[in-house]
Order: C-alpha cells, then structure tokens, then sequence
C-alpha cells in the first residue's frame, strides 16, 4: 500500500488497505466492489476504467441482468509455508 496510497484518493486507499486484511481476490474485483458501493451510483454497473474513475467518472451502463447466462469465477491459491 505504501506505493498505492500516494497514487489515490484517501478514501480508496482506506478501503484498498482494509479490504487488504481479508483473504486475497482480485484487484479488479475490488475495484469494481468499490465503484458499485459508491453511494453517489446506487446502482450495479459497468466496470468504468479505473483511470477514469479516480479522474471522477462514477457513472456507466447498468448491468443487464436477464442478459447474464454464465459467471466467470476466478480462483486463487493461497499457501503460507513456514
């Protein structure tokens, strides 16, 4: 984080370094999480380009939900050897 924060708003940052204390998933998941949660969007949306987005895009296409007929499922593995 010590790269990141620098690079975005507080606000990201506080939620990238909390949502970094649970188990790992995608960077771009959490991204779009946090542009969804946005409470200026109220909606489930495009993924909007993260550029675009920290420049203070908030707005995209909602997702169509009857089009959706299959959800992509990413895995990670995670091992802590000693």
């Amino acid at each position: 984080m010590a790269f990141l924060c620098p690079n975005l708003p507080s606000d990201i940052c506080q939620a990238l370094t909390y949502a970094g204390q649970e188990e790992a998933n995608g960077v771009m998941l959490n991204i779009h999480f946090l542009q969804n949660s946005d409470p200026e969007v109220n909606k489930f949306q495009e993924l909007i380009d993260p550029v675009a987005w920290v420049g203070g895009q908030r707005e995209a296409p909602a997702v169509e939900l009857s089009e959706i007929n299959k959800i992509p499922i990413d895995f990670f593995a995670h091992k802590n050897d000693p």
